[in-house]
């Protein structure tokens, strides 16, 4: 008795020690633990994910019970969501051939589902309600599939011959600077990309809102309503014409494009005035470029 009182003096002993060591080097602990989890990020996501895929059914099983349980002592009628074979069975027959609103209407089975949860369930047994799909399924053979390796390298040897041609790299080229030539053409990929102004965009916008200069953002193509050989104005003038573009260092270094920009813009009659996206660190001379450019 007197060995285990003594034990257990001791064991509390080191726990109060530890606790006080634990307090005192607090910051510490946690500094190393954000340090860890940086180097380690994608280590301890795949440890995360590995160990869910082992306890996945284990976790559900849980999350269901808890649900059970609260409902019970909620007071809610207990009624089962989960989808019977009874169920699959009938979505599998009748899916394609009526819709979600005639079979709740129909069958017994389906009255209490939504029409959202019809059309989830059917995407998860992957049954399609579109006879073109179906009839694709059946004359296409590789329909939803996977290519083999070598059929892979094969494609990948064409195209790469293809890419060092440089006749049909001209004629690709050429066609496509023929598509967007076309205003309705170049207006509807433009608007497809979704573009939204950058940063330093932004900082041109809130310039020209300051100082109340004449230009409209036309960066994403929603504006204009000329077409300008192909290419996309950052700003437009109201009145005058005038176009301002907003250049970064990095993504503008082609200069054979850039002179080709000023040629198309300088043949409509338009003046350009290019910002480089340094220039925008000290705004006041920008500001005093636009006044002279005016």
């Amino acid at each position: 008795m007197y060995r285990r009182y003594y034990y257990l003096r001791r064991r509390k002993y080191f726990l109060k020690i530890a606790k006080e060591f634990r307090d005192s080097h607090k910051d510490y602990y946690k500094k190393y633990n954000k340090d860890y989890h940086k180097k380690n990020k994608k280590r301890l996501i795949e440890i995360g994910k590995i160990w869910y895929s082992k306890n996945r059914d284990r976790i559900l099983k849980q999350k269901r019970e808890y649900y059970y349980r609260k409902r019970e002592e909620l007071g809610i009628k207990p009624y089962d969501k989960w989808w019977d074979n009874k169920q699959d069975n009938l979505l599998k027959k009748h899916y394609g051939e009526l819709q979600a609103r005639e079979l709740i209407n129909k069958f017994s089975l389906l009255k209490n589902r939504s029409i959202k949860s019809i059309h989830y369930r059917a995407k998860k047994l992957k049954i399609y309600s579109d006879l073109s799909i179906k009839n694709s399924k059946e004359k296409n053979g590789m329909w939803r599939k996977v290519h083999k390796e070598e059929t892979k390298e094969k494609i990948r040897k064409k195209a790469k011959k293809r890419f060092e041609n440089q006749e049909e790299r001209l004629k690709v080229s050429k066609d496509m600077l023929r598509l967007w030539r076309d205003f309705e053409y170049a207006k509807n990929q433009i608007k497809s990309f979704q573009l939204k102004p950058t940063l330093p965009e932004k900082q041109v916008i809130q310039i020209c809102k300051l100082n109340n200069f004449p230009f409209n953002y036309t960066g994403d193509g929603r504006n204009i309503k000329l077409s300008f050989n192909g290419f996309c104005p950052d700003f437009l003038s109201k009145n005058s014409l005038h176009i301002i573009e907003v250049n970064g260092e990095y993504w503008h270094r082609d200069k054979n494009k850039e002179l080709r920009k000023k040629k198309a813009y300088n043949l409509l009659g338009y003046k350009l005035l290019v910002i480089w996206s340094k220039e925008l660190e000290n705004p006041q001379k920008v500001t005093e470029k636009i006044v002279e450019f005016i």
